[in-house]
């Protein structure tokens, strides 16, 4: 049986991650198939961390309270004519738990990356929404159902707090002479 034949049938493998974080993927990567599964672009950082975790599975299964269903990426070397894959997803169908947790850290910065920019870009345009008003607009948009809207609000708050900190005035005590 040729790569071709055996590339069109996808290798999926399922993982557990925060469960917003799982949302959020589906939502900017999108979802195919029957199972679902999120189907990660080649120009993504992400396709390479996934790539770079894959290992072959040493009797160990998927979990069995997975929240997210990935198709294995599958990269390829031309030999004559020939394509070769460097890590067949048939073999290497595996994340170890140090590759999900690189995967998620990957995935909890975008979130609030792009969390943070649209809270920026309302406070730069005047405040035409509520901080509450944004953040329920930013949790409809991306179709979250597992955070609540005081978590993200306070995780603004906070990430407000570091990057413009509150200046403390000087007091000079004046004298009347």
């Amino acid at each position: 049986m040729s790569f071709r034949k055996n590339a069109s049938k996808k290798k999926i493998t399922r993982i557990r991650i925060k469960p917003y974080l799982a949302e959020y993927a589906r939502h900017r990567y999108g979802c195919a198939g029957e199972e679902r599964a999120v189907k990660i672009p080649y120009t993504s950082e992400l396709y390479h961390i996934v790539y770079d975790g894959m290992a072959r599975r040493g009797g160990e299964s998927d979990p069995e309270d997975w929240n997210l269903a990935l198709v294995l990426p599958c990269r390829s070397r031309h030999d004559g004519g020939t394509a070769v894959p460097l890590k067949n997803p048939r073999y290497y169908d595996w994340l170890p738990a140090s590759s999900v947790c690189r995967m998620e850290d990957y995935l909890q910065r975008l979130f609030n990356f792009e969390f943070h920019q649209v809270m920026m870009d309302n406070e730069e345009q005047g405040r035409p929404l509520t901080l509450l008003a944004a953040v329920q607009h930013f949790i409809r948009s991306h179709g979250l159902r597992s955070v609540s809207e005081d978590t993200l609000l306070k995780n603004y708050q906070r990430f407000r707090r570091r990057v413009y900190p509150k200046k403390v005035r000087k007091y000079e005590k004046k004298t009347l002479i």
